[in-house]
C-alpha cells in the first residue's frame, strides 16, 4: 500500500470514528430532572416539556428560558 493509500483508509477511520461517536451520542438515553422543582422531565420537545409525577400523573407545559445575566 502506497502513501496515499494510507492516506486515504485514515481519513476513512476517522469519519467512520466520528460517526459512531455521534450515533452513540445521540441513541443513548438520558433522564433529565427539573432543577427548580426535581420532577423528572418526560419527553423534552424544544419549549414544551412534559412532567411525570411520582403519583403516575402526567403534566404539559411550556417552557421560557430567560437568562437574566
Amino acid at each position: 500500500m502506497n502513501h496515499q493509500q494510507k492516506q486515504m483508509v485514515q481519513v476513512v477511520l476517522v469519519i467512520l470514528g466520528c460517526v459512531a461517536i455521534y450515533t452513540y451520542t445521540i441513541t443513548l438515553p438520558t433522564t433529565e430532572y427539573c432543577d427548580w422543582t426535581g420532577d423528572l422531565i418526560k419527553d423534552p420537545l424544544g419549549n414544551k416539556v412534559t412532567f411525570a409525577f411520582t403519583n403516575g400523573t402526567e403534566r404539559h407545559y411550556c417552557s421560557i428560558n430567560i437568562s437574566l445575566s
